[in-house]
């Protein structure tokens, strides 16, 4: 996973890893690559659950996009620049691309794929479509195949209801697309 997000070809990323109180020594791995690459900040609590640890990073982040990794995921190098130049070409508030899930690890085949078609939604009844759509569950109701414009987080103050641990993910999202304005899918298959 790590290694996945420091291969990204866009460079000027701040990244944030949350140890939610993990006990495997994943805490020294992350100060190992904090260490090395001075675009990692390390957090670390008690484990509160991933609602809680991405609203900690929430409220670290400093850039003017947000993108959600787990922990047993990666991305393939051009992720970040693909989804930030379709969001910015298009000057939309969300940019989602195509995901590939996988039974184990990198090497297993492909266990699914949920490819979505290129779209773009920028009129007001494209993004009721969008709504619409998203909430049947068309676009993935996660968070880590999508970028979201900070100020929109912060402007509407969106965050991960910590108690919830199933659908949390849906949640934020739903609440992020009722404030955003624009959107644009991806066929791309970026992350893992």
């Amino acid at each position: 996973c790590m290694e996945s997000i420091l291969s990204q070809t866009y460079h000027a990323l701040q990244i944030i890893c949350v140890n939610d109180g993990s006990s495997d020594g994943s805490l020294d791995v992350l100060e190992q690559y904090a260490k090395a690459d001075s675009r990692i900040t390390v957090e670390s609590q008690s484990n509160q659950g991933v609602s809680a640890a991405r609203n900690r990073g929430l409220d670290i982040a400093s850039g003017e996009y947000i993108g959600f990794v787990d922990s047993d995921d990666w991305l393939e190098p051009t992720m970040v620049d693909t989804l930030l130049k379709a969001l910015l070409r298009n000057e939309t508030d969300m940019a989602v691309c195509s995901v590939i899930q996988h039974d184990d690890d990198k090497k297993s085949e492909p266990m699914a794929r949920r490819s979505f078609p290129n779209q773009t939604f920028l009129e007001p009844t494209e993004c009721h479509e969008f709504v619409d759509r998203f909430a049947r569950g068309e676009f993935d109701f996660a968070n880590w195949n999508k970028v979201f414009r900070r100020s929109i987080i912060e402007n509407h103050k969106i965050r991960f209801n910590a108690d919830l641990h199933i659908g949390e993910d849906f949640l934020f999202n739903l609440r992020y697309i009722t404030h955003a304005r624009s959107f644009v899918i991806l066929e791309a298959e970026l992350y893992h």
